[in-house]
């Protein structure tokens, strides 16, 4: 049961962020710095990947271990493939 709740709540913060996420992409505002670093702007956020682990500094990812910028990041490397 607890596991179908984390899913509710993941799914229900991929929803609420795509929108922004596809926003930041669209405008170039993520940049790529390294093979396991992303600035995002306009504000810069720094997404890091450690394994299979996305970090950002922002507020919504200190809140919810997600945000729009690992989103957006994530977004821009499945439209490389």
């Amino acid at each position: 049961m607890e596991l179908e709740v984390k899913r509710m709540i993941h799914n229900a913060l991929v929803t609420h962020f795509t929108p922004k996420a596809q926003r930041l992409v669209a405008s170039g505002l993520v940049e790529f710095a390294s093979s396991n670093r992303y600035y995002v702007y306009p504000v810069v956020f720094e997404v890091q990947r450690r394994g299979r682990t996305w970090l950002c500094q922002c507020e919504h990812y200190s809140r919810y271990r997600f945000c729009e910028h690992i989103l957006a990041v994530q977004i821009q490397e499945a439209q490389k493939t």
